[in-house]
């Protein structure tokens, strides 16, 4: 990554590694720290990458592995969530002439593959969050356990540094107007009108995704009743 082109495309500190365990822990440290709204943490590879519901994220050298810090409350992570998801799309769009969608509540999906994985991590005391954002670049190997699921996009060179900086100024400016963002996420979404299977406080059902409210919740209409499904409890497989 270019750090010196990056910060000529982005208004608002840029620290830039080579190699780091995790970019969002680095931010949660650096905002408790107090470092300002939109500080943004880039590095060429990770070691420890994080993905919901604790599980690891495949971070080698090349990709785009970006943490973002917030002056917002924790209790607006459903909407960061669905601002990057957003975010990455119209980027991947605007600067590759390439569509991705979208499946609940933060995969971004091309040729439906995961090309993206989306992290949010709050600090509830101090009103501050941090958006991971991590995007799979030039790569055509993956790890035997998500070679059919993950995905790639292609670029060449400086678009790595474009792509970065037009992600994190969406979602800068995009957390001044939430919930702006969501006509464009629920279009890319493909979620919705679909039966979704999904486990519901221990229990194993099925409903029909019809919508997606501003909070990033998932709206799901089972035989029995109306369902709105939060982000982080439950895990839904189209």
């Amino acid at each position: 990554m270019d750090i010196e082109l990056l910060k000529k495309l982005y208004s608002y500190p840029v620290y830039g590694y080579s190699i780091v365990d995790s970019t969002n822990k680095i931010a949660l440290d650096m905002a408790k720290s107090g470092v300002v709204h939109g500080s943004l943490i880039v590095a060429d590879s990770q070691t420890s990458g994080r993905g919901r519901h604790g599980r690891s994220f495949f971070s080698p050298k090349g990709g785009i592995y970006m943490s973002i810090v917030l002056d917002m409350n924790p209790q607006f992570a459903g909407e960061i969530t669905t601002l990057c998801a957003v975010a990455v799309c119209l980027a991947a769009s605007k600067l590759l002439n390439i569509e991705l969608k979208i499946k609940w509540v933060n995969d971004c999906l091309y040729e439906n593959k995961k090309v993206c994985g989306i992290l949010c991590e709050g600090l509830p005391q101090m009103g501050k969050c941090v958006a991971g954002i991590g995007v799979n670049i030039n790569r055509e190997e993956f790890p035997s356990d998500i070679n059919e699921k993950a995905g790639s996009i292609y670029i060449g060179d400086n678009e790595r540094e474009e792509l970065c900086a037009y992600i994190a100024n969406y979602v800068i400016n995009g957390t001044k107007n939430i919930p702006n963002h969501m006509a464009e996420y629920k279009k890319r979404l493909i979620t919705l009108n679909k039966k979704v299977f999904f486990t519901y406080k221990g229990e194993n059902t099925h409903g029909i995704a019809i919508d997606v409210d501003n909070t990033g919740a998932l709206i799901v209409e089972t035989e029995t009743r109306r369902i709105r499904l939060i982000s982080g409890e439950v895990s839904v497989r189209v």
